[in-house]
């Protein structure tokens, strides 16, 4: 069918919105890069914004939306102190901010609580906030605080499931993913990593102690930075996909590509 013929489509008196196949929606498509960072709550609980090892010199302001409500602004704070945003099943929430890093000095902020979701769209919403379509890169600098960007930005979140259809920069910063979804323990795949230089550091344990995760898509070619993929992909699941570029040499090591995980080259 054509997509004029499903916009009529009707099923009894009720036109059709949507086709999805399992919980995918294969229709309408989704531009993924022109929609914030999102998060879809698929059970009950909570989504919290904390801060860990630092001092309140260290917290992050962000912003979110619930569905159809207003923007609200939170600020990240420790332990039971931490803004809470309570979900249910079916719940969208969107987020943005002007952070150029979420990672600075000992300190860190990071997305944790109860609930269980699949994460999506563009992940600059961070930190160019409304003007995140305008750009593709990670921002310029040469001080810490602009260099771990996303570091351990879901460190420890057991809800998140999957996050295939984040939009990633086309760069990479020293350090900029560093630990991003280490412990992820129900996390079973990552976003497509289109960088094609790594810095030093850049995936350094990004999806360390991963169990489940059994998709990778990374079209690097240059990853000869100082361990910009050390224990990338230690404790993940022993098998799995990984898409590589087709001029990509990797290692079969924790450190490149698992040795029990079948090697595809991207349609490039």
């Amino acid at each position: 069918m054509t997509n004029k013929e499903i916009q009529n489509a009707y099923v009894g008196d009720t036109q059709v919105a949507k086709i999805c196949l399992g919980t995918d929606i294969v229709w309408p498509t989704i531009v993924y890069s022109a929609i914030p960072l999102t998060f879809e709550i698929l059970s009950a609980g909570t989504i919290t914004w904390e801060r860990y090892a630092g001092g309140s010199t260290n917290s992050k302001t962000i912003q979110y939306k619930k569905n159809d409500g207003e923007w609200t602004s939170i600020t990240s704070n420790t332990g039971s102190s931490a803004p809470s945003i309570s979900v249910v099943p079916g719940d969208i929430v969107v987020f943005k901010g002007n952070n150029n890093s979420y990672c600075s000095g000992p300190g860190y902020n990071l997305f944790g609580g109860s609930a269980t979701f699949k994460a999506y769209g563009n992940i600059l919403s961070l930190i160019y906030g409304d003007n995140y379509q305008t750009e593709t890169e990670l921002p310029s600098g040469n001080t810490v605080n602009t260099l771990h960007n996303f570091d351990s930005l879901f460190w420890k979140n057991s809800g998140i499931t999957d996050t295939s259809n984040i939009i990633m920069p086309q760069n990479t910063k020293n350090t900029c993913y560093h630990k991003m979804f280490e412990d992820c323990i129900n996390l079973e795949k990552a976003p497509a990593l289109p960088a094609a230089t790594l810095e030093p550091y850049a995936y350094q344990y990004m999806f360390a102690n991963c169990p489940k995760l059994v998709y990778v898509k990374c079209l690097a070619t240059n990853i000869s930075a100082s361990s910009c993929t050390s224990n990338w992909l230690s404790s993940v699941s022993p098998t799995g996909t990984f898409v590589k570029h087709p001029n990509a040499t990797w290692e079969r090591t924790v450190n490149g590509i698992p040795a029990g995980w079948t090697v595809e080259d991207a349609d490039i």
